[in-house]
């Protein structure tokens, strides 16, 4: 029972006060319940007998409770240590991963200005999504239109834009080994050239 009470007061307290002062008090909880609970006071021929033997076998179970806590203090400690990391882990791989994205987007970009839009649509600003899934060496594997412009010159300028190098940047290192599948947009605007 107090085993649970303690573990339940470790985890809702475990960023909010010190872990040792709630093992300190809880100890001393324990303790003090321990020794007037053991401590059997016996009125014999008006002598009063101490029960020894039930205290020291319930102090050596106040003990095993002691190490069971701190064994839960251990093993909170290290899950919130071993989470941290892997949010830090996983937080920069999407940081990386959208960096690259960017990187993707300006190369798509760049692409762009190499074709004519002297035949698009006058008066239009639309994009083209696309669903891109490169090797670890930024090798072109797969692509998909996710979400067409409406406009059927843009999305065969999009797919054109993509096609003409199959190459794109390196990705690095770190997102190399996870699945490489973006979703890009590529924006057409036929306001300027008009």
């Amino acid at each position: 029972m107090i085993y649970k009470i303690v573990h339940n007061l470790c985890f809702i307290y475990k960023n909010n006060i010190n872990k040792h002062v709630i093992l300190s008090l809880l100890l001393h909880m324990m303790l003090a319940f321990g020794i007037f609970n053991t401590l059997k006071v016996k009125q014999e021929d008006n002598s009063i007998k101490l029960n020894f033997s039930t205290f020291l076998e319930n102090k050596s179970s106040i003990i095993n409770t002691q190490s069971k806590i701190e064994n839960n203090f251990a093993k909170i400690n290290n899950s919130s240590n071993n989470q941290d990391i892997s949010i830090d882990n996983n937080q920069k791989i999407d940081n990386q991963k959208q960096e690259y994205v960017n990187v993707i987007a300006k190369e798509l970009e760049k692409r762009k200005s190499r074709f004519s839009m002297a035949f698009a649509p006058d008066n239009v600003k639309t994009s083209v999504t696309l669903n891109i899934t490169l090797d670890r060496n930024g090798n072109l594997k797969f692509y998909h239109i996710n979400k067409n412009s409406g406009y059927d010159f843009f999305d065969k300028l999009a797919e054109k834009i993509v096609n003409c190098k199959r190459q794109f940047p390196i990705p690095p290192q770190e997102i190399a080994d996870k699945a490489l599948e973006f979703k890009v947009a590529i924006i057409f605007d036929s306001i300027e050239n008009s």
